[in-house]
């Protein structure tokens, strides 16, 4: 039990940290020229890899809480609020990314995104770091 309990917080560990670089990646995904052709494709490709690092932090959470029986304190609590407060953010601007792309106006969604993105740093580290 102690082995699995390791490698399921190795790897925890391991998503946590790559999911705070992604979300940096991201924002500067966000930051770059929105006048080049591949703007939105670019932004598109990179989300499901994004995606992905979000559901493993989830995946192996509640594999290292069933170990811990179920026993929550107040930072587990705030991991747990703070990745499913990065996916609902992440799946607005998801939805704004869509709206953009159809009025062809990237202003608004890289204002609003750059927030979520924020929000979502200060969410992660804070996480990461209690």
């Amino acid at each position: 039990m102690e082995y699995t309990y390791l490698t399921a917080l190795s790897y925890h560990k391991f998503f946590a940290f790559l999911s705070i670089f992604l979300t940096l990646l991201y924002f500067g995904f966000i930051l770059l020229n929105h006048q080049k052709k591949g703007y939105a494709k670019r932004i598109r490709l990179f989300l499901p890899l994004y995606y992905l690092t979000l559901a493993s932090i989830i995946s192996t959470g509640f594999l290292l809480l069933a170990i811990l029986k179920f026993r929550l304190n107040f930072s587990i609590a705030l991991m747990i609020l703070a990745v499913f407060a990065a996916i609902g953010l992440s799946a607005a601007g998801f939805k704004s990314l869509k709206k953009a792309i159809a009025q062809k106006n990237y202003a608004p969604y890289r204002l609003k995104m750059a927030k979520f993105l924020s929000i979502i740093l200060i969410l992660l580290l804070g996480a990461a770091f209690i």
